[in-house]
């Protein structure tokens, strides 16, 4: 795989069909569009603006600069793939893969979470202090995650197609001669029953819909790791590797956001946490980090 690599990164760029190439364009375009209200409302946070901010003493800690400052990379990172998608260019493989990864987990959740949270969400009772950040700011933030999610995560597809469809599309039984490691296949199965338990116990049930969800992309890579150890005769490999692919990204990428929050003091959380989700979101990140290397193995 190595020299397969090696030689997607240096071969030239092959177009994809008219109708396929103006799609992937078009979707490349909507995500750089649809990431610039971000982006500038993280630049004018950076040079000290408070637009947006009702509680004068919010985000004016260290760590919420760096947090902003570590976002503000994340959007840089969504322009620098809409630029690759739109182009049609093939930088090495990882500088396209390890963003895409970490895009897929933390706005794939989000895709996900968007209608449960908006139906779910309680309604600000009367005499409550007000939130410290705006509503419309919450409003712009999330239609802008949700339309680069809506057109990042396709226009990515569609470029892998057409610069990896040939190697990803050959059925499963051609990799069932190497074995899948039993350690990640049961780690990931317990993580997922311990998400399950604690997402059914939560009192909240915004909060436990999210524990839940993070418990079903685990089972979905679990199948796929079985897939690819049965070698399912039929079913193409990229099947299985998005699976693993999308569950192992969220469980890393929104494993470590609430390490952060839960273990760094911040402005965006009430008080140290209980164990429980401390545990259980490092067993995410460990058992994620493992999918990705099976990912890395069998691509």
């Amino acid at each position: 795989m190595t020299a397969l690599r090696t030689a997607h990164t240096h071969a030239a760029p092959t177009h994809p069909g008219r109708r396929t190439g103006r799609a992937q364009r078009s979707l490349a375009v909507g995500a750089a569009v649809l990431a610039i209200p971000y982006f500038a409302l993280k630049v004018v946070w950076l040079s000290g603006s408070r637009i947006g901010i009702q509680d004068a003493d919010f985000g004016r800690s260290v760590v919420m600069h760096v947090l902003n400052g570590a976002t503000l990379g994340l959007d840089l990172a969504v322009f620098a793939l809409a630029f690759v998608f739109y182009r049609g260019v093939r930088p090495p493989t990882p500088l396209v893969t390890a963003p895409m990864w970490i895009g897929y987990g933390l706005l794939g959740q989000i895709l996900l979470l968007i209608v449960p949270s908006a139906l779910l969400q309680p309604a600000p009772s009367e005499g409550a202090a007000p939130e410290p950040i705006a509503g419309w700011v919450y409003a712009v933030v999330y239609t802008g995650f949700c339309g680069i999610g809506l057109c990042l995560l396709p226009a990515f597809a569609l470029y892998a197609r057409n610069r990896w469809g040939q190697d990803w599309s050959r059925p499963l039984k051609s990799l069932a001669k190497r074995p899948v490691p039993r350690v990640t296949t049961g780690l990931t199965a317990i993580v997922v029953l311990a998400l399950t338990g604690y997402g059914a116990t939560r009192g909240e049930l915004l909060d436990g819909i999210g524990w839940l969800t993070d418990a079903a992309l685990g089972a979905l890579a679990v199948l796929a790791l079985l897939a690819l150890a049965r070698g399912m005769t039929g079913l193409p490999r990229w099947t299985a590797l998005l699976a693993m692919f999308a569950g192992s990204g969220a469980w890393v990428a929104w494993g470590v956001y609430s390490l952060v929050l839960e273990l760094v003091p911040n402005d965006l959380t009430s008080g140290p946490s209980s164990a429980a989700p401390v545990i259980l979101n490092a067993a995410k990140v460990v058992a994620g980090l493992a999918l990705a290397r099976m990912i890395r193995r069998r691509a």
